[in-house]
């Protein structure tokens, strides 16, 4: 497989992924993010980053 092929593969498969996990963390109530580690003002920073990043 070239190259090309293979990262445009891997787009299509992290890109989706990527784009709904930082959508359900921007959605995640104060309790889950207690649970993670995470506070809300780094939940934010990532959930508002682009899904190619």
């Amino acid at each position: 497989m070239s190259w090309l092929a293979h990262m445009v593969g891997m787009i299509f498969r992290i890109w989706p992924d990527r784009w709904k996990q930082r959508r359900d963390l921007r959605e995640m109530d104060e309790d889950r993010l207690h649970d993670l580690g995470i506070s809300r003002s780094e939940a934010k920073r990532e959930g508002e980053k682009p899904f190619w990043q």
